[in-house]
């Protein structure tokens, strides 16, 4: 972008109490100053994120200050339960801890972090969420560290549901004729032991279907491992 256009915080110029425009994210945080719109453009920009997107903001510990109604809506909470509250509230159980560790060192780093949460509702339901959590700091110099994340999520549950009937369509489809290969080479080494024929063919027929049996072993376990 022409410098010219840029005020001395790296800003577009002559945008008023409008919205700024960041120069570039790198590894630094915005600053909770950076960012003023006008009282009547952020009613609007709250709305509009409202109809479609889950809203909250949480200090350095973790804890809710802000939640909008769609985020209410789909965790099954009341605003005044979740604010103040910690985000471990919608913990599901289901990542685990190195998945968070991750997460905090991106946000902690001042970069935004960007994944899906296995979320836990008030009335036990589970939800999965698209997230893009951006970091914020204090202004001045003393604030060199990330202390306030705004998280603007979409419930994707449908999706992952589609996702996993369509998965577990294919894999039974793939695994199925599987199961009739391993059951045949079992029937073949069992009809192989019980038939008059000498030892050294039926060892033969028994290693031979041994290897079909691993073989088919081995494909079933590839099958699970590209269908998660």
């Amino acid at each position: 972008m022409n410098k010219k256009l840029l005020d001395a915080a790296g800003y577009r110029k002559g945008l008023g109490s409008g919205i700024a425009t960041p120069r570039g994210m790198g590894a630094e945080p915005w600053t909770l100053g950076a960012l003023e719109p006008s009282p009547e453009i952020s009613k609007l920009i709250l709305s509009a994120l409202d109809q479609v997107s889950m809203v909250s903001a949480t200090d350095g510990a973790g804890n809710f200050e802000y939640v909008n109604d769609h985020f209410c809506r789909t965790a099954g909470y009341s605003r005044e339960e979740l604010v103040g509250a910690n985000e471990r509230i919608l913990n599901s159980g289901f990542h685990s801890s190195e998945f968070f560790e991750e997460l905090w060192a991106t946000l902690l780093a001042g970069r935004i972090w960007s994944g899906e949460f296995l979320n836990r509702a008030r009335d036990g339901r589970l939800f999965w969420i698209s997230s893009v959590i951006i970091p914020f700091r204090k202004e001045g110099p003393k604030y060199r560290r990330a202390d306030h994340f705004i998280s603007i999520s979409t419930d994707v549950t449908g999706r992952k549901k589609d996702h996993s009937a369509g998965m577990a369509t294919i894999s039974h489809d793939l695994k199925n004729p599987l199961s009739v290969i391993v059951m045949n080479a079992k029937l073949i080494r069992k009809l192989a032991a019980n038939d008059p024929i000498d030892a050294a063919r039926a060892a033969t027929i028994r290693t031979q279907s041994e290897t079909v049996d691993e073989a088919a072993g081995r494909l079933g376990k590839l099958i699970d491992q590209l269908l998660r």
